[in-house]
């Protein structure tokens, strides 16, 4: 046998996979491009599949504790023994 046709030979079962598997690569480009969402159709945003999801945060984190900082000199009202005025709250409905 020629050593040209055996090389036809063993590359035709390859050739013939390729073929295959570029078909389905195809289709499956055709079904990721014209994929419905909120966009383009009456899906919910809910429903869209690239959505961010309610727990993923929208700001990156700097690194710091939650709560005071460390060294952050805290400051607050203080009560005063003899106050201006006082003020009673009372509710609307009887008592």
């Amino acid at each position: 046998m020629n050593p040209d046709k055996k090389r036809i030979a063993a590359l035709e079962p390859k050739s013939i996979c390729l073929e295959s598997l570029i078909e389905k690569l195809l289709n499956k480009i055709e079904v990721l491009t014209h994929r419905k969402n909120s966009r383009n159709s009456p899906v919910s945003s809910s429903k869209d599949e690239n959505r961010a999801l309610k727990s993923e945060r929208l700001r990156l984190s700097q690194g710091k504790s939650v709560g005071g900082q460390l060294g952050h000199e805290g400051s607050t009202i203080e009560m005063t023994v003899a106050p201006d005025s006082i003020v009673e709250h009372t509710p609307a409905f009887g008592w």
